[in-house]
């Protein structure tokens, strides 16, 4: 496994981020995208035979949020709101998985990972770019509240897009490892507030040993939920101050598609400007926007509004008080109290948000980290970090040993010796990983069906057919790569792999058939 470079990379909802360790340099350096210290997770697909990846686009073509519905399916909790989000765009095919339609007048779809492989795959270049080498390593993280499908979409997106993945992290643990977790023992509160999510995790630091004791989190809570309130407050502005703008912006039911564009590509406009304000009221008290950009005009004709700090809190009050309910849900799933936490780590562009500064601080005091860190690359600096050790096998020199935790109870259906169907609980909420559990199944008529759930999501059916005996024995184990692995055993000899063998996408053959047809769109 030995490397001369080791990358860690956040993979964002909105931005992805790139931290690289060098050996001859023995340095961590961020990844420049044309001067910046970001990769915009948007691909612009208005021309299907050229897209554009990681450009700030305001066309209708173009295609972002996708971490929020990869690894999900046409049931999965919350897939109601990215219908809305992605319109006509997201259908669903008929296993029920979600795929994106390049644009409204294209019949070429992409999954989302596939989505995703393309991002990843503008970072490989990147990378060889800089370094003039395609041999390094790469850890990618994940919220701490992906399910075990959608860290396995994330993984199937690192090896699509060409990347020498080691494993997948949660960013919470990511980011404890760059602000220092190794330094002083204690108890740890990880607030990870960025682009698209909300992450929560509690660690426990004991001498060479980092113990994740509980996680949690919110998957529909960001950075861009901030901007929607801000941007149907400016609409709201705009209707009052100029009609013939507001039905400029406005989409009904009743226009044609040249309409529908022209609208889309001026309310992306105006997004833009609203994020630039709400940057800017990270620093300051109030925030005029200039609508100059959205009207096409010079900026001293643009019209103009000004967004208060208080204004700002009011509209978003509702998505502060759910930071406050993980924070108190998090505490209460790991029976730890305020007083018991010696250090908050702020991460993600949203943390800089003052309201969450303040609440944050209402809840803990003076417990917020001072570092010089940039929040917005902490996450994939900890990812680089945990590379470097563990590709190197250089366990606890740089950082402690990690004992993480599983976010969601695991749970069984199948059929008893009365071929009664009975669900049992195999891994508890909060379990240490790694870890194995054994249970039995019953084979009915020479055949086993077992059928593996995560909470309330299925995970897959099994089938174990031309069983000899009543019973086998069935393994199920979580181990130091996050994902679930099964396996079925008779007389103690593994007899199927039974859930590796449909994560299909993550077969050798099947990526390389999927990198195949996704060359044209690798530029």
């Amino acid at each position: 496994m030995s490397s001369d470079l080791y990358v860690g990379i956040d993979l964002g909802t909105t931005r992805t981020k790139a931290v690289l360790w060098s050996r001859q340099f023995s340095s961590f350096n961020v990844i420049k995208f044309n001067e910046k210290e970001y990769l915009p997770s948007v691909i612009d697909t208005t021309n299907p035979s050229n897209i554009i990846v990681g450009v700030d686009s305001s066309k209708e073509g173009m295609i972002y949020d996708i971490k929020r519905i990869i690894g999900k399916n046409s049931k999965s909790e919350g897939i109601e709101l990215e219908k809305e989000r992605f319109g006509e765009r997201l259908i669903f095919n008929k296993e029920g998985n979600p795929q994106i339609k390049l644009n409204s007048s294209s019949s070429e779809t992409l999954q989302p990972e596939e989505i995703s492989a393309i991002i990843l795959n503008k970072v490989k270049k990147t990378i060889i770019e800089q370094t003039q080498t395609d041999k390094f390593k790469v850890i990618v993280t994940v919220p701490a509240t992906f399910t075990d499908q959608q860290k396995d979409a994330t993984l199937c997106a690192a090896q699509l897009g060409g990347l020498d993945v080691i494993q997948i992290l949660p960013e919470p643990t990511a980011a404890a490892y760059a602000y220092g977790v190794d330094q002083n023992n204690g108890n740890f509160f990880a607030f990870d507030f960025g682009g698209g999510t909300l992450d929560t995790t509690i660690l426990k630091k004991t001498g060479n040993s980092l113990k994740v004791i509980s996680a949690g989190g919110d998957q529909h809570l960001g950075g861009i939920d901030i901007d929607k309130n801000l941007f149907e407050l400016v609409l709201n502005k705009i209707k009052n101050e100029d009609i013939n703008l507001y039905n400029n912006l406005n989409i009904t039911q009743s226009d044609d598609s040249k309409t529908k564009t022209r609208k889309i590509n001026k309310r992306n406009k105006l997004r833009k400007e609203i994020e630039k304000a709400k940057i800017e009221l990270s620093s300051s008290n109030d925030v005029i926007i200039n609508l100059s950009k959205v009207q096409d005009c010079e900026e001293e004709e643009g019209i103009e509004f000004e967004i208060t700090q208080k204004e700002f809190e009011l509209i978003n009050k509702n998505l502060f008080d759910k930071c406050k309910k993980v924070i108190d849900e998090t505490l209460k799933k790991a029976r730890m109290s305020v007083k018991e936490i010696n250090k908050v780590f702020l991460v993600g562009g949203s943390s800089h948000i003052p309201a969450i500064e303040s609440l944050i601080e209402e809840k803990f005091g003076k417990k917020i980290a001072e570092s010089k860190l940039d929040r917005n690359i902490v996450v994939a600096k900890g990812a680089c970090m945990y590379c470097y050790s563990k590709g190197t096998k250089v366990d606890g020199s740089i950082i402690p040993n990690l004992s993480d935790i599983t976010l969601y109870p695991i749970y069984i259906k199948s059929l008893d010796d009365q071929d009664q169907e009975f669900m049992a609980q195999v891994v508890k909420e909060n379990s240490t990983i790694p870890l194995t559990r054994s249970f039995e199944a019953e084979a009915v008529g020479g055949n086993a069906i077992v059928e593996i759930y995560e909470g309330t999501h299925q995970l897959g059916k099994f089938v174990i057919d031309n069983v000899q005996q009543p019973i086998i024995t069935m393994e199920l184990s979580i181990e130091n790569d996050y994902l679930l692995h099964v396996i079925a055993r008779l007389n103690n000899q593994t007899i199927k792999k039974a859930y590796n063998a449909t994560r299909k996408q993550n077969t050798n053959s099947e990526i390389e058939i999927r990198k195949a047809h996704l060359q044209k769109y690798f530029k």
